[in-house]
């Protein structure tokens, strides 16, 4: 997929981020006061996507920011509609929601991720990072 501009870039970088982030938060209770805090609405609206991407995406065709980006704007009552005005999650992109044939009904319905609900289990390999991704995301 090609980027228009730097700052689509930096926007799905920080959505990657994000999801890695969730996975420490989930394997080591790190950085648990901001993953909890549910009447944020922009972290409400990642671990809504993060929580989708978990249980419905085969990891091997899609990456987590391009699922975002498939992500309907009223998905799931338009809970992402925050994190997306502050550029923490990829604009919708109907094409990409094309290539990787998800539908609009079911980018719509989304499976929210309320307080006092089981998160599904994380395959292992979905929370290895590879050195190159590591490296990365330390911005090297």
């Amino acid at each position: 997929m090609g980027y228009k501009n730097f700052d689509e870039v930096e926007v799905h970088q920080k959505a990657i981020r994000h999801y890695y982030d969730f996975i420490e938060y989930i394997k080591y209770s790190r950085n648990k006061e901001y993953w909890e805090n549910m009447s944020d609405p922009v972290v409400e609206g990642l671990r809504n996507a993060i929580g989708h991407y978990f249980q419905s995406v085969n990891t091997g065709e899609i990456t987590f920011n391009h699922f975002a980006a498939c992500l309907s704007s009223d998905y799931a009552g338009g809970v992402l509609m925050e994190a997306r005005k502050q550029k923490q999650l990829p604009d919708y992109n109907r094409r990409m929601a094309k290539k990787y044939k998800i539908a609009a009904g079911y980018s719509c319905m989304g499976n929210a991720v309320h307080e006092g609900t089981d998160f599904p289990t994380i395959p292992d390999c979905l929370t290895e990072i590879k050195h190159s991704e590591f490296l990365a995301i330390q911005g090297e």
